[in-house]
């Protein structure tokens, strides 16, 4: 009877340790998925976020750029010369490839939104510079001033994208944190579920030794 109830018992233990390894085993491929998480949301606020702010900047200084060239035709009434042609053109052209590499990365919707708004400010800006540049040496102040209106909708559409890219990368971030809190809370589940089975296995080998059968002493017959 006592070695039915000593195999039960075991039994029972064994199960018990098969359940807190298997939940272990569980706790740890949880982990691992929180810092997978945590990497994607760090690479995503470098790649989508700060490379971005850095692009945004270049944008804003090279239609400053263009501005001044045009202003500095107007204050001297001097000529339109091929290398303020090529200069313009280069600025344009890098405007165009930081907005075809912004489109490329992650984009929340009000991003989106105001990804599109910038780009047609500067389309709108771009085509009133061609207007002046076209009909040069033929001064049209009316079209500076518009040009002005124009690039202060760049500035604000800017200020807004770097605005809801700031606020982005601090939810980001904070995620991050949230994750790795987790990720910490189940690292501390681990360790406490070891040494909980480490004192299953001390109690199950001491009840061995407790319930093993006496050895039998033989008797003299004499």
């Amino acid at each position: 009877m006592k070695s039915f109830f000593a195999v039960q018992s075991k039994f029972k233990i064994a199960f018990v340790l098969l359940v807190m390894v298997t939940i272990i085993l569980g706790a740890a491929l949880l982990e691992r998925k929180f810092f997978t998480d945590v990497h994607i949301s760090s690479a995503s606020i470098y790649n989508d976020r700060l490379i971005p702010a850095t692009a945004l900047f270049h944008i804003g200084d090279n239609c400053y750029q263009k501005k001044l060239i045009i202003e500095d035709l107007f204050d001297t009434s001097s000529s339109l010369s091929d290398d303020s042609k090529k200069e313009i053109q280069h600025y344009s052209d890098a405007n165009d490839s930081i907005i075809l590499a912004f489109e490329n990365t992650y984009l929340t919707e009000k991003e989106d939104k105001t990804l599109k708004r910038l780009k047609a400010n500067i389309i709108e800006y771009n085509s009133l510079e061609q207007s002046i540049l076209s009909s040069w040496p033929i001064h049209q102040s009316q079209n500076l001033y518009k040009l002005e209106n124009s690039f202060e909708k760049i500035r604000a559409e800017l200020r807004n994208l770097s605005i809801i890219q700031t606020q982005v990368g601090s939810n980001l971030l904070k995620e991050s944190k949230n994750k790795v809190n987790r990720a910490h809370l189940i690292t501390n589940f681990q360790i406490g579920a070891a040494l909980f089975i480490c004192i299953i296995c001390q109690i199950l080998i001491l009840t061995s030794k407790s319930i093993q059968s006496p050895i039998k002493q033989r008797h003299n017959l004499n």
